[in-house]
């Protein structure tokens, strides 16, 4: 496979989404790609810009050795009458599948809190 060359065509972003692909539902790998493009520092994330930059459903798929393979994340808004909202922003989640194996990992930033990244 061959990237192309001019600026401003996508190849950083092709090179994103292969990683984000082979990280599957690895939070730590959407982080580590935010971090790339130098938008948060090496330690912190602000629980409310990240929501911010999660704007619809992003979704990577593709094949690998013969099986589809896909990872998406999103955030979302939980209907769960038992959560205690005094801090709730959003539901993040991330989903990843190779073949039949289709793990998901759920996430609940909360304001005022700034997790380490």
């Amino acid at each position: 496979m061959s990237a192309p060359q001019s600026t401003n065509s996508g190849k950083t972003t092709l090179l994103e989404a292969i990683y984000l692909l082979s990280r599957h539902n690895d939070f730590d790998g959407l982080v580590e790609v935010i971090r790339r493009r130098g938008k948060v520092p090496r330690d912190r994330i602000d629980p409310e810009w990240l929501l911010e930059q999660m704007a619809g459903e992003v979704r990577v798929q593709g094949e690998f050795d013969g099986e589809p393979t896909s990872v998406s994340a999103r955030a979302y808004d939980e209907v769960d009458p038992t959560l205690d909202r005094s801090r709730y922003l959003q539901s993040v989640e991330i989903a990843s599948a190779y073949g039949r194996v289709k793990p998901r990992w759920t996430s609940r930033p909360m304001s005022g809190l700034t997790p380490k990244a």
